[in-house]
């Protein structure tokens, strides 16, 4: 069953990331912290769960740009002293974290209106338990459904190195848009 995510969900949520996305940069931090993270997220976006035998299986979350980065904004203001302090016990990550803090408000000038509005999916994960068992298609599908509702197409990025992710989303019907160092962005247009 696939159904909006919840504050009580949250917990289960960071593990599920933490578990999945420990070689990411907030996989890196607390489950407390990246609880957080997410909580920032829930009120503001597309956020859905997979649930079987009130487990939590897996997890989708994106939006429009303009309100991912004001939920951005806003872990980043309600949680400036907890970061910083694991921050600070996470040297490996000082570099990741400071260039990330520098693009949490873009200048608006940079920002078309149009590229505000555009739909991206910031978060993607299934549990160990539920890898290959078609939960993060339902997701996926899911979400384009809620998309649907206000674009025809939406974007994403994923590593490189996560071969895994990136056939999923080749077979997802996703296209290539841009390569940088280390990322692919990906979008998809939606035909309902």
């Amino acid at each position: 069953m696939i159904r909006q995510a919840n504050h009580s969900d949250m917990n289960e949520i960071a593990r599920i990331h933490k578990q999945q996305f420990n070689d990411h940069f907030l996989g890196r931090y607390s489950v407390r912290m990246i609880q957080k993270f997410y909580e920032s997220y829930l009120d503001s976006c597309i956020f859905l769960v997979s649930v079987s035998d009130e487990v939590i299986n897996g997890f989708v979350m994106g939006g429009r740009y303009v309100n991912l980065n004001k939920s951005k904004e806003k872990f980043i203001h309600d949680n400036k002293l907890h970061y910083i302090i694991e921050t600070i016990f996470r040297p490996y990550i000082y570099l990741q974290a400071f260039r990330r803090l520098r693009l949490i408000k873009p200048d608006p000038a940079s920002v078309s209106e149009t590229d505000a509005n555009l739909i991206s999916l910031l978060s993607i994960s299934v549990s160990e338990n539920a890898k290959g068992t078609g939960v993060a298609s339902e997701l996926i599908n899911e979400f384009e459904k809620q998309v649907g509702l206000e674009s025809d197409a939406y974007s994403l990025s994923v590593k490189k190195t996560n071969n895994r992710a990136i056939q999923f989303y080749y077979r997802k019907g996703f296209v290539i848009e841009v390569e940088k160092e280390s990322s692919i962005f990906m979008t998809k247009t939606l035909h309902f």
